[in-house]
């Protein structure tokens, strides 16, 4: 809704429920927040539902926000979650700081890696969003990437020269 809203910090998960006037920290059960981590993405299908990428792990909410278990996921797969993107009926995709691309079909609780993005290097993948889904963008240091088949391929479709992207969205 339009009040209800998460930030995540290295300290910990916090909500407001006054459109971003003040933010109060949730204690949380199922995660180990560290100073030390610096990698973090959420995303909330609703204010009692949603997945955290903390590290190198993926969580999910039990129901509230309060509760939080690891969602199964490769263990090749231990990159950062730097971004997830959702086009609905529980179907998730999480993009990996190393460029690889998870997908779940039951709204968190597994992912498998469909694919990884052409080009790897020692950049950082940074965001990724899904129109529907079989069509989605992804961005990864100076290049954007499209995919028409849920993920598994992608194209490079846009490339910068020395400026890097750091967040796709459409409306």
């Amino acid at each position: 809704d339009n009040q209800t809203g998460f930030t995540i910090f290295s300290s910990g998960l916090y909500v407001t429920k006054d459109s971003g006037t003040s933010y109060s920290i949730i204690n949380i059960t199922g995660i180990n927040f560290n100073n030390s981590v610096q990698e973090y993405a959420l995303y909330f299908q609703d204010e009692n539902n949603g997945l955290l990428g903390v590290g190198g792990g993926i969580f999910k909410s039990q129901g509230n926000t309060s509760s939080w278990n690891p969602s199964n996921k490769p263990a090749y797969s231990n990159g950062p979650v730097n971004s997830f993107s959702s086009p609905g009926n529980n179907l998730i995709f999480a993009g990996l700081a190393n460029a690889v691309i998870l997908k779940s079909t039951d709204g968190g609780i597994n992912f498998t890696e469909i694919s990884q993005l052409q080009e790897p290097e020692s950049q950082r993948f940074n965001d990724i969003h899904f129109l529907d889904a079989n069509n989605g963008y992804a961005c990864y240091s100076n290049r954007i990437f499209k995919t028409t088949n849920g993920g598994v391929s992608w194209t490079k479709v846009v490339s910068l020269n020395n400026d890097g992207i750091v967040e796709i969205d459409f409306t």
